[in-house]
């Protein structure tokens, strides 16, 4: 994790820091530069996707149409295999209709609403079939998006929605101007095919305010809408003590904690929050974590910040800490949106004895915060090692991407314990149990507004999907690969993977084939089908778990059934078919013989008219 620092002007050297930082005083504003983390066979079942093969009730045969066709699928991810066998139709072509490369420079620049995107395009069928992969050795990208829209059946591992149009936007890295940037394509790309759209973003933040209010949340706020649905992955952090809460009684109260590491690094970030109105000052301490006690610390910030500043510790050039640590330490401040303190402490540094010492936090309050807010890094959680220390909490470990009003947010649960591997022996999963069950990493809110989160959940461990033909890397393409599909004289891999990555593409392809029915449907109305849809079983109603699990488990039949019957515009009569009555029915409410009701306006242009008529049509016409 890379602290980026934004300047007016070339800052001077970083100094290095005895016991009081100095600021940069060059630094206009910082921010994380956020790298965004990578965050179905039988997922299909489990979440009622119909794919041929299940018998239907006579009133549900309209149903089996709904595969996606006519609507946009947007897959904002790394290492796609562009011509997967997978992502190819029954004649070998792509489905891909576009791609979107933020780091390539080799090609032509999106122009989008006369703005000038950076990267390159690729639309034509022949550009497409030229390209690779935009990331070898790794298969993310590609596993996502055959599990929301594959369409190759006869292995079983196809996806959600076979017949909609991918739009794909690759890169190595996902930063967040780039996600910005390719929503905006997607969206551009659907509205000038005149396609409903929805967007998968099998990828989390674990910075941010989580209130909705970070640069990426008010951007998908405004940018969705009707026919314009975005979906984002909850965060695979949900086993981490990462986030803690706290309320600052008065101004002589001060939270402690300490920085420990979950995984084998030291290094990461904390990243630390006031609510609007309130400001803090942040201590960095040593903690010696077998005696319980804390040896040193170093001021970092005060309650006048009246200027943005960095500061850079060079524990090494400091006579008492270089006898502990190694390393750097970063820290950057500055007032929010709010008239807020937003601190950020980044780790770059490891104890010299790694059994005995680790890094600490002080934080106090300028007076009764009653809402403040830490997170730390996926490398890193909170325990409480010394006096008065609090330890970290996993509520509130949703990513900070799915805290916004629109953006559609999903967990994960349990499909499976085991996959075939290509020796005929079973690979088992020994956390994926008991089957049914929320998966141990799926994060969940509330947010910092107090909203539950995520929306809804779906399968997601364990999920096999299409895995890249450039990947001999990860283990999704190599020992843990289930099957090698030949075709048209290529070998193209399936693997297995979990995580909420997986469970947001199986919700991202029901939402397409819930715009198939209804190409206006918006993020509140997905919501709706899902509060009126989604399955409570024992799982999701076990108290230990309740929150969780937001809504309960997807279910794709109920909710296109729910979409028909209530939210189907071309049904202007709510009597669960669109047929002539309908036809009917409007061109009395357009004569004025009959009253307006829900849908009137068939297409959503703001006019009932012909054009509406025509539409009720077309929909009998392609369900004939």
């Amino acid at each position: 994790m890379l602290v980026v620092w934004i300047l007016s002007c070339m800052a001077q050297p970083h100094r290095i820091l005895r016991h009081v930082p100095q600021k940069d005083a060059d630094v206009k504003t910082f921010a994380l530069t956020m790298p965004l983390e990578l965050t179905n066979d039988s997922a299909l079942a489990d979440a009622h996707v119909f794919v041929g093969e299940m018998p239907v009730m006579p009133k549900d045969s309209i149903l089996l149409n709904c595969t996606g066709r006519g609507v946009v699928i947007g897959m904002i991810d790394t290492g796609v295999d562009f011509n997967h066998i997978n992502l190819c139709d029954s004649t070998g072509k792509s489905r891909v209709v576009s791609v979107f490369l933020p780091h390539d420079t080799t090609g032509v620049h999106p122009l989008i609403d006369g703005d000038t995107l950076q990267g390159s395009f690729y639309e034509t069928p022949a550009q497409i079939a030229r390209l690779t992969t935009d990331t070898p050795n790794e298969s993310h990208g590609t596993h996502t998006t055959g599990t929301a829209a594959g369409s190759f059946r006869l292995n079983g591992y196809g996806g959600v929605a076979p017949e909609a149009h991918i739009v794909v936007c690759a890169m190595p890295t996902l930063y967040d101007d780039e996600i910005a940037q390719s929503v905006r394509y997607i969206f551009d790309y659907a509205t000038r095919k005149g396609m409903p759209a929805v967007v998968n973003m099998s990828l989390g933040a674990t910075d941010g305010p989580h209130d909705g209010s970070s640069p990426l949340c008010q951007l998908f706020d405004s940018i969705s809408g009707q026919g314009r649905i975005l979906v984002v992955s909850a965060h695979n952090t949900g086993s981490y003590r990462m986030h803690l809460p706290y309320s600052f009684r008065n101004e002589t109260d001060t939270l402690r904690t300490t920085i420990e590491r979950y995984a084998s690094t030291f290094s990461g970030y904390a990243s630390l929050w006031s609510s609007p109105g309130h400001h803090h000052r942040v201590e960095v301490t040593l903690m010696d974590i077998k005696n319980k006690r804390q040896i040193l610390s170093i001021p970092l910030s005060g309650y006048d910040v009246d200027a943005d500043s960095v500061v850079t510790l060079s524990l090494d050039a400091d006579s008492l800490w270089s006898k502990y640590m190694t390393g750097n330490l970063y820290f950057g401040e500055q007032i929010e949106r709010g008239d807020r303190t937003h601190s950020v402490l980044e780790i770059a540094a490891k104890p010299l004895d790694a059994t005995q010492y680790r890094l600490g936090l002080n934080v106090t309050s300028n007076d009764s915060d009653p809402n403040f807010n830490l997170w730390v890094g996926e490398t890193l959680r909170l325990m409480a090692y010394g006096a008065g220390q609090t330890t970290g909490v996993n509520e509130g470990s949703i990513s900070d991407l799915a805290t916004g009003d629109k953006a559609i947010s999903v967990g994960a649960y349990i499909s499976r314990q085991s996959v075939p591997q290509l020796n005929g022996e079973p690979l088992y999963y020994n956390r994926a149990k008991p089957v049914g069950d929320i998966a141990y990493f799926s994060a969940w809110g509330p947010d910092a507004r107090g909203i539950a989160r995520p929306d809804i959940c779906a399968p997601g461990m364990v999920l096999v999907s299409s895995a890249s033909r450039y990947d001999s890397v990860s283990s999704i393409a190599t020992k843990n690969c289930v099957l090698i599909q030949e075709a048209n004289g290529e070998k193209y891999p399936y693997g297995p993977c979990y995580g909420t990555s997986m469970s947001a593409p199986v919700v991202s392809g029901a939402i397409a084939l819930m715009l198939q029915l209804n190409p206006y449907l918006s993020p509140e109305e997905i919501r709706q089908a899902f509060d009126q849809t989604a399955i409570t079983d024992e799982f999701v109603l076990s108290p230990a778990n309740s929150q969780r699990w937001g809504r309960g488990k997807l279910d794709v039949m109920a909710t296109l059934r729910y979409v028909r019957n209530h939210l189907n515009r071309h049904d202007i009569n709510k009597d669960g078919a669109v047929d002539v009555s309908d036809v009917n029915m409007l061109i009395n409410i357009l004569l004025g013989k009959s009253p307006k009701v829900d849908y009137s306006d068939v297409n959503g242009d703001g006019m009932i008219d012909v054009a509406d008529i025509n539409s009720i049509i077309n929909e009998i016409m392609s369900n004939s």
